[in-house]
């Protein structure tokens, strides 16, 4: 009896890390690992070679703290015309504390230019307002193809967006960033056109860049 007093004990032992570990976790996810929204918006056409745009972020449950970040985007290079592209911060736009002051520019990796920017390492306090990261300028040594360069993050590769919380801890969710909210389609380029008749139905070739 003896014996099997000591393996239940020991089996209740056991259901109780794994019940209490559950609540860890549990509230882990709900409490400490901040919910938040980050967007791109407001772009604005300054001039044929010139964008700006914005950047926000805001809480959307409790405040939480923002440790630092790293912010990496994308955009369609194809509308660049063949041009050179400079990214940058347009200084005391931010109403951060730890506003973007390090890496400002154009990384590459794989073939892929990313836009980049990042913060200090300073605690600052998100709330439920839109607070603005920042606002940012690209210019290209051309005029643009069309009004839109289809600006979104980026989160994969060795060069990727990483948002830090309280205690440096990684709160990157992807889910929580929405690329750029007012930007139009994309108009179909056509490179060729073809009509055929194939067994006297009319069929049409063709081949596009961008749609």
């Amino acid at each position: 009896m003896k014996k099997n007093y000591l393996r239940v004990n020991s089996i209740f032992s056991f259901n109780s890390i794994i019940f209490f570990l559950f609540l860890f976790i549990f509230s882990l996810s709900n409490h400490i690992l901040p919910q938040y929204e980050c967007s791109i918006t407001n772009v604005s056409i300054i001039s044929n070679n010139t964008f700006e745009f914005d950047i926000f972020i805001k809480s959307t449950e409790i405040d939480y703290i923002l440790s630092s970040y790293q912010c990496v985007l994308s955009c369609n290079t194809y509308s660049l015309n063949n041009g050179q592209l400079s990214f940058s911060y347009i200084p005391e736009s931010s109403e951060l504390i730890n506003c973007p002051v390090h890496n400002i520019g154009i990384k590459q990796e794989n073939g892929i230019s990313k836009l980049c920017f990042a913060s200090d390492a300073i605690n600052n306090t998100i709330e439920n307002n839109y607070t603005k990261v920042g606002r940012f300028r690209l210019q290209n040594t051309k005029s643009f193809r069309y009004d839109s360069l289809n600006i979104g993050w980026i989160f994969d590769g060795d060069i990727k967006t990483i948002m830090t919380g309280n205690n440096f801890l990684n709160v990157t969710f992807p889910n929580n960033f929405a690329d750029l909210n007012d930007t139009p389609p994309t108009p179909v380029e056509q490179v060729t056109l073809s009509i055929e008749m194939n067994n006297d139905q009319p069929q049409l070739d063709w081949i596009s860049i961008t749609e």
